[in-house]
Formats: C-alpha cells, sequence, structure tokens
C-alpha cells in the first residue's frame, strides 16, 4: 500500500499535466466563447483515469472534475459552461477506460501489462476514443443548447474531433511511455541507425512543414507530408511515430492559428478547425497503422524463422532417428512409389543404394507368405494398406545380396492425408528380421513339448510303481525282492528326472550365464570329469595328455568334457569295455581338443544333427535327454570355438573342439603314468 504523501504527489503530477494541457487547449479558441482547436486535456483526462483504482477512483473523479471547473473558469468560460464542460470531460474519459478494460484487460494502464503493439490494439483505443468522444460531444451539445447556445452539427463535429484528436496524441503518447517505463527488461536504447533516421526525419518534416504552412496562401503541396509519415510509420517506433505525429499536428495548429497554410484558407471557423483535427488525427493513426503492421510483420517472421529452426531441427533428428533405426520404413503412394524410405529397410532387402524407387513385384524379392504361397500382386503389403486395411503378418523373402532366406514381420497402415482436399493415398510399411526370432519361439515350442514328455515318462514310471507297491503293502504280502525291485524302478525313473533337470540348468547356464575368458588347464579338467566315470560299472579306461591349456570360461570347459566323456562311456555296444582318450595340439592361434571314443559310432547323416536340442541318434536304445551335445556345442561357441564329429577308424567317434589358445601355451607330453595318458591304444 502506498505512503498517502505518494498519493498526494501522483494526484499533484496528474493535476499539473491536466492544467497545462487545458490551458494549453482554450488558448486554441477560435469562436471567441466556446470552441477551441484542440483539447489535449481530453487525452491526459482519459490516462489519469485508466491508471487509476477503485480505491482512488472517487478522488480522481473529484480531483479532475475539479480541475476541468477551474481550467476553464480561469480561461474565461461561464460556471454554467464550465459545469457542463465537467461533465463531459468526466464522461468522456471514464466511458473510454471503460470499454478499452471490457477490449483489451492486458493492455498497460487498463488491468494489464502488455504494451500496445498490434493493429487490434490500435483499433480497440481508437474505437473506443470515438465512441466516449461521440457520446461526450452529444452531451455537451445538450448541454449549450440548455444554455441557449446553438453550435449547429459542424460545431458538434469540431467537439468530437478535438477531443478524439487529444486522445490520440496526448493519451495514446502517454500510454506507450508509461508502458516501456515499466517494461525494463524489454526496454532497449535506441540504436545508432534509429538515432540518425529520427534526426533526419525530423529535419525532413520541419522541411516540409515549412513548405506546407509557412504562407499565407500555401500551394498545394499537403501530400508532401504524407510522405514524412509514411516514413515515421516504417523508421520509427510507436513512440516516435506519435511524437512526430504529435509535432506535425502542432506546427499546423499553430500556423492555422497564425493565418497560415492551407486550412488558414477555409473562411467558416468550425470547419477550418475539423480540418485540422482530422489532419493531427489521421497523421497520428496512419503512422501507428504502418509502424503497428511493422512491428506484427517483424513478430510474425521471428515466430516463422523460430518455427523453421524447430521444423529443421526436428527434421534432423527424425532424420537421425530413421538412418540409424534397425527395422525398414518406407512410405509409399497408391502406385508403389517411395515417398520415404530409410536405409535399413535398404540392408534388410539386400539392395543397394538407388537400386529402386518403386516397390518392385513380389517375384523381384521372391516374396511369400508365412506357409510358403507366393504373395500375389494383390496381396502385397502396401496394396492393402492404401485400399484402408491393417497388415500384420510374417513373410518369407529371398534378399537380392544372396544371403539366406529371412522372416519378416511387415506391418503396413493407411496414412491419412495432409489435407483433406487431396485424395491422393498413402502407406506406411515398417519390417524387421525376425527369422532368429521366429526359430527361437518353434524351438521353445519344440522344447515344451519335449520337456514335457520327457518328464511325464518317469513321473508315470514313479506312479505306477508306487501304486503297485502300495498295492502289495496293503494286501500283506510283498516279497523283499519284489519289493526291492519295485524301488529300483522308482529310484531310476527318479534319477533319470533328475538327470533331465540337470541337463535343463546346464543347459540354461550355457545359453545365458556371463563368460569369462581365462587360462583354462584342460588337462586338469578331463582328469576331473574322467575321475566320475571310472567307476561305472562297465569300468571305463580314460586316458587323459598332459599340458593342455585353452583360452576358456572354466565352467563352460567342464560342461563339455562332462558331456563328451560322459556320452563316451555310455554309447558302447554291450560288453565292451569303453576306451576314451583325451588328446590334443596346438593348431596356430587354437588348441585342438579330441575326444575319442570306441563307442558305436553316429551315422554321418546324423552327425550335424546330434549337436541339436533333444535330438537322439539312437532313440530309445539308449537312456538320454538329447541334451549332451546340445550344451557342448552352446557352450564351445560361447567361449568362440567350434565342435564337430567324424568316425573313428578304429570304430566309434572323434568330437573335434577348437578353442582359442591360452597365451604361451606349450604343449608338453609328460612321461607316460597309469590312468593319466597313454599312447592310442586299439579300439573295439
Amino acid at each position: 500500500m502506498r505512503s498517502p504523501s505518494r498519493e498526494v504527489s501522483r494526484l499533484l503530477v496528474w493535476l499539473a499535466l491536466y492544467v497545462a494541457a487545458g490551458v494549453l487547449g482554450r488558448l486554441t479558441i477560435i469562436d471567441g466563447h466556446a470552441l477551441s482547436l484542440v483539447w489535449p486535456a481530453a487525452g491526459v483526462g482519459a490516462l489519469w483515469l485508466a491508471t487509476s483504482t477503485r480505491r482512488r477512483l472517487p478522488v480522481d473523479l473529484a480531483v479532475l472534475g475539479a480541475a476541468v471547473f477551474g481550467v476553464n473558469a480561469a480561461t474565461g468560460a461561464p460556471p454554467a459552461l464550465a459545469t457542463v464542460f465537467v461533465a463531459t470531460n468526466l464522461l468522456q474519459a471514464a466511458l473510454f477506460v471503460l470499454v478499452v478494460r471490457r477490449l483489451r484487460p492486458d493492455l498497460h494502464s487498463f488491468g494489464g501489462t502488455r504494451t500496445p503493439g498490434n493493429l487490434a490494439d490500435l483499433g480497440a483505443i481508437t474505437g473506443s476514443a470515438a465512441l466516449a468522444c461521440l457520446v461526450a460531444a452529444g452531451l455537451g451539445h445538450v448541454g449549450l443548447g440548455l444554455l441557449d447556445q446553438d453550435l449547429g452539427w459542424m460545431s458538434f463535429s469540431v467537439w468530437w474531433g478535438r477531443n478524439l484528436a487529444g486522445i490520440l496524441t496526448v493519451g495514446v503518447l502517454g500510454l506507450l511511455v508509461l508502458a516501456r517505463a515499466d517494461d525494463v527488461a524489454g526496454r532497449r536504447p535506441p540504436s545508432r541507425r534509429t538515432t540518425v533516421d529520427a534526426v533526419a526525419l525530423t529535419a525532413m518534416s520541419v522541411a516540409l512543414v515549412l513548405l506546407v504552412f509557412g504562407r499565407v496562401e500555401a500551394p498545394p503541396v499537403g501530400f508532401l507530408l504524407l510522405f514524412a509519415t509514411v516514413l515515421a510509420g516504417v523508421r520509427l517506433g510507436p513512440v516516435g511515430v506519435v511524437l512526430h505525429g504529435l509535432g506535425t499536428g502542432g506546427a499546423a495548429i499553430a500556423f492555422t492559428l497564425a493565418g497560415r497554410g492551407p486550412f488558414a484558407g477555409v473562411l467558416d471557423l468550425a470547419e477550418r478547425a475539423l480540418y485540422a483535427q482530422v489532419f493531427v488525427s489521421m497523421t497520428v493513426l496512419t503512422g501507428l497503422v504502418l509502424a503497428f503492421s511493422r512491428a506484427e510483420r517483424n513478430r510474425a517472421l521471428a515466430d516463422l524463422r523460430a518455427l523453421q529452426a524447430e521444423t529443421a531441427d526436428r527434421a534432423q533428428l527424425f532424420g537421425a532417428v530413421l538412418e540409424h533405426m534397425r527395422e525398414g520404413v518406407v512410405v509409399t503412394d497408391a502406385d508403389g512409389e517411395f515417398l520415404l524410405r530409410n536405409p535399413a529397410g535398404r540392408v534388410l532387402l539386400g539392395e543397394a543404394d538407388g537400386d529402386s524407387t518403386r516397390v518392385q513385384d513380389p517375384a523381384f524379392y521372391d516374396l511369400r507368405h508365412a506357409d510358403g504361397r507366393p504373395v500375389l500382386d494383390d496381396e502385397r503389403p502396401f496394396r492393402l494398406a492404401v485400399q484402408g486395411h491393417q497388415v500384420l503378418a510374417d513373410y518369407l523373402l529371398r534378399p537380392r545380396d544372396g544371403r539366406e532366406p529371412l522372416v519378416l514381420e511387415v506391418a503396413a497402415s493407411p496414412l491419412p492425408p495432409a489435407d483433406p482436399a487431396d485424395p491422393q493415398r498413402r502407406a506406411i510399411i515398417t519390417y524387421r528380421d525376425v527369422t532368429a526370432l521366429r526359430h527361437d519361439r518353434d524351438a521353445l515350442a519344440a522344447f515344451s513339448g519335449v520337456v514335457a514328455h520327457d518328464l511325464k515318462r518317469p513321473l508315470t514310471v514313479i506312479n505306477g510303481w508306487s501304486e503297485a507297491l502300495a498295492e502289495e503293502f496293503r494286501d500283506g504280502a510283498v516279497a523283499p525282492e519284489d519289493g526291492l525291485r519295485m524301488l529300483d524302478r522308482v529310484s531310476g525313473a527318479a534319477l533319470q528326472m533328475g538327470r533331465f533337470i540337470d541337463d535343463l540348468l546346464s543347459y540354461t547356464v550355457v545359453r545365458d550365464a556371463p563368460v569369462q575368458q581365462v587360462d583354462v588347464d584342460l588337462s586338469r579338467a578331463a582328469d576331473e570329469a574322467a575321475t566320475a566315470f571310472r567307476e561305472r560299472e562297465n569300468r571305463p579306461q580314460v586316458y587323459v595328455q598332459t599340458g593342455l591349456h585353452a583360452l576358456a570360461d572354466p565352467v563352460m570347459v567342464r560342461q563339455i568334457l562332462d558331456n563328451l566323456i560322459g556320452n563316451a562311456t555310455k554309447y558302447v555296444a554291450p560288453g565292451v569295455r569303453p576306451r576314451v582318450q583325451v588328446r590334443g595340439r596346438e593348431d596356430v592361434d587354437w588348441t585342438v581338443l579330441t575326444v575319442t571314443d570306441n563307442g558305436i559310432g553316429i551315422p554321418a547323416e546324423q552327425r550335424e544333427q546330434v549337436f541339436e536340442t533333444f535330438h537322439r541318434a539312437h532313440g530309445d536304445a539308449y537312456r538320454g535327454t538329447g541334451l549332451g551335445l546340445a550344451i557342448v556345442r552352446r557352450a564351445v561357441e560361447r567361449c568362440g570355438g567350434t565342435v564337430s564329429v567324424r568316425e573313428n577308424p578304429g570304430g566309434g567317434s572323434v568330437f573335434e573342439v577348437r578353442l582359442p589358445a591360452a597365451p604361451l601355451t606349450e604343449v608338453v607330453e609328460a612321461p607316460r603314468e597309469p590312468g593319466r595318458w597313454s599312447a592310442p591304444t586299439p579300439t573295439g
């Protein structure tokens, strides 16, 4: 809340401004008793009430009314006439402020903080001023009529015009100055170019005013001042424009009062005043229209540049996203012409840059449905999409660069037209390589089926023999040997299930576990694995060459050797004692490990399939889960190596595992030790 002293200071400032403007206006009286040529006090009064508040308004109205009465009474107006002027000035100022606040409540001094800066603001101010001045002039006309002073319609027009000119010059100038004073952040000192323009324009305007108004009988060259007004509008800001109009109009009024210029030749005083007022108002309005239009244009250009920069940034971002997407993205028209296409799309199809500019026939890509049927022309995804259909399906495709056929997941959708009036139909197609995903999905389905089958079989055995054993117990006649035989069946099925679960866990470990790359002693790992199998019923002979090393993961190496040695000791003909040899050699950057057995061998046509999950080369003749060699291949590949199998000339199989050689690995053949290393022995 402001202090009383500041409130009093505010009132005194406004009072002084109004008195000065009112005295200046009364000095321009041209008919000897009522009408002045200009009335700048109208602008001061309007601005005074515009800056008022609801709490201040009663005091402001009272002081303003007193000022109007005092100025008119002091300059010779009778009390009754001064009272009429009080009523018209208060009504005019209050109505102007009320209408502007309703039309533009965000403007500075009218309830907001925004500086007037566009043609809509200028229109609201001008229209409000014209309406308020018209109502006030009508009230004044009625008041003067009651005082037996019939002014006529021309004098009515002069009254309206002088007040309108006062608001459009003094009022608008004050509004712009107050808004600029409060806008500290947006205030910038005038540039050197603006200063030069203002000085040059002032000099030119002075010369033109002297040329147009300097003589008693002025030549008809008043149109030259229009040039100066236009220059002010396109080179100066709104404040400069109003100052230019105020200076030019003030000079025109002064010369007219002195009987010089084109307006002085008009014999009727009221008509002369009206011409002068129209000149002042039009000079200010023309300059403001140009200045505000230029400001709007500059703001529009700035917004356009910002929008262009934002659009360019978004386009660059969109291009970068498309460039780095792994999925193919294509936008086509109804004829299949490419409107947009990213590099990943070309790579997936095996096409080089510029190979084609449109979607080719299905035969070009050997495009087929997931069931192998060729895709017909009207079944192409983009064709369906431009017809309004949504497509999401798998297709088989043979890339143009000769790669293996791919499974592509294709999604196609119609694009809405950018312009509703544009009948052009477009489609967006995205596609990605899902070959591995579909393979894994199919493998998972097969995996689930095998797991369910292989777990259910031992459970069936356990349940069946458990029920049989329970029934024997209920009958009370269970021979020890029968009970033990039944329990052996139950235990065997449970062990089989346990081994199957262990193999599943092992396969999961070698598939997903992080891989270490360390120097692994293969000989020691093989000997530890062999120890677990030497106690089997068939008493296998396992020989391990010493000094073998590789760069691999210790856990996965143990899985490799456990499964290879375990299979070699299990898959032998009846009555044959298993013999297994684990040997190795260095081959450039690789350690080549061979596991040779004297087993039943693997048919040639199945030597690749045995490494697949759940594949059993010998069916149910030998118990197994079908995961052992799948675990071996997965573990070897994750260690960075390869595994293969071939026939052992002496009977059986030879598994060859290639693993990265450990740094400075040296294969040393130690002296022969029973059960540790021996030369190859005949197998059979």
